[in-house]
């Protein structure tokens, strides 16, 4: 369903209402501490407040991602989106206490764990919210004439159809699959890339500029592909701070596989790539134009190999659009590419199939963040940039705060 209805193109097509729903979301959460609705004067947002991105910019992104994923009703609603920004976290933390308990028994205790209990009522809610707009939309579809709707919810419906299978839960469930898989991950992008900008001041000017010409009347079908300082820019990101320090994670599934250098991995060892190659330098070379990646070498034979990113450590905002120079990397410079040497996003056929729509969004809302705001770091919190690191997740740190102001000229 991803591979067929968020594409690049159809995401593109997409660009104004998201970009209006992007606006009004900022107007709705990045106001003072205090202020808890849009009754307030337009001096308001002239003051520097201070917001901690944790808390802020799930609720952007969940109200844009909602608009695709079910339309207007649900894209603004407090009880859906309490769900969608929350079920995730809970899900996880459910799942690895669950799994304290013998593998035999967790089909039985699950039905009395409080967290457990609280993912069925979550998912009740989410049933209930949904189940009404369904029935609403197929007896508009039934009328003749009626109209057809063109979002994850209609899609959702079309394919339970097909599996004869046309439960409200199963719309419920597989929404929140869509929010988990989309929210996290651009949540944690924008939300990095706000904190770059911090650290790169002089970037905000030019994406500024790059914003306005090419949105300046309006988003059109083209103006996604156009901002290519600011596809950079989150590409630069992702590249320092992916959200996981491995990709291609795999299992082995036949019984002992010998590697070249005589390891055997057992069944069912987990494997995974390193993705240190982005930005560790130690790990930094590539062994041609294959793209394969090999650890650490002597000086001699590193000498003899090609660098993939000059100056891996340092955050170069316009990196990937001096790649894009080049006609050969065209297709490789961009935030929504895979390549083996940017598994921001996975590689090969299993590559994250909603990255348009992750990078589509991303770009949107940070668009509207710098049109309409002014931010940098809140003085004593500079050790907060750093990441929060466990196992192999490398996440925004969660107590990152900014302070932020509306600018004056903004719409």
């Amino acid at each position: 369903m991803i591979r067929t209805h968020l594409t690049q193109s159809d995401v593109a097509k997409l660009s104004q209402p998201l970009a209006d729903e992007a606006a009004d979301a900022l107007r709705d959460v990045f106001t003072d501490d205090e202020a808890t609705s849009l009754e307030l004067p337009n001096d308001s947002f002239q003051e520097w407040h201070e917001v901690t991105l944790a808390s802020t910019v799930p609720q952007i992104v969940a109200r844009v991602s909602a608009l695709v994923f079910l339309g207007p009703e649900l894209c603004r609603d407090p009880a859906w989106l309490d769900i969608t920004i929350n079920y995730p976290s809970k899900a996880m933390a459910a799942a690895r206490f669950l799994r304290s308990y013998p593998q035999p028994v967790r089909r039985l205790v699950h039905w009395f764990l409080p967290c457990c209990r609280e993912l069925r009522q979550m998912l009740r809610t989410a049933r209930m919210a949904i189940e009404p707009i369904q029935q609403k939309r197929q007896e508009q579809e039934a009328e003749k004439g009626g109209m057809a709707f063109n979002n994850a919810l209609a899609w959702i419906e079309k394919l339970a159809m097909k599996q004869q299978d046309k439960t409200a839960q199963n719309a419920a469930f597989q929404q929140l699959g869509l929010s988990i898989l989309a929210n996290a991950s651009s949540t944690d992008l924008i939300s990095q890339n706000i904190l770059d900008l911090c650290q790169n001041p002089d970037l905000v000017g030019p994406l500024r500029e790059e914003v306005l010409r090419e949105t300046g009347s309006g988003w059109k079908s083209s103006s996604l592909y156009n901002l290519k300082l600011m596809d950079s820019v989150l590409k630069e990101t992702l590249r320092l701070k992916p959200i996981a320090s491995v990709a291609l994670g795999r299992r082995v599934m036949e019984d002992g596989v010998k590697l070249s250098d005589g390891s055997l991995l057992p069944r069912t060892t987990g494997v995974a790539v390193s993705s240190a190659n982005m930005w560790d330098p130690v790990s930094h070379h590539s062994s041609g134009p294959s793209g394969s990646h090999v650890p650490a070498k002597s000086p001699a034979e590193s000498s003899n190999e090609q660098e993939i990113y000059p100056d891996p450590e340092r955050f170069d905002g316009r990196r990937f659009l001096r790649m894009r120079e080049s006609a050969n990397n065209e297709h490789i410079a961009q935030l929504a590419s895979v390549s083996p040497e940017h598994l921001g996003f996975g590689l090969g056929a299993h590559a994250c199939p909603g990255r348009f729509f992750g990078a589509s969004s991303a770009k949107l809302i940070m668009s509207n963040i710098l049109l309409r705001y002014e931010f940098k770091l809140v003085d004593d919190e500079k050790t907060t940039v750093d990441p929060m690191r466990f196992g192999f997740s490398t996440l925004v740190n969660p107590r990152a705060k900014v302070l932020i102001r509306r600018r004056k000229d903004a719409a």
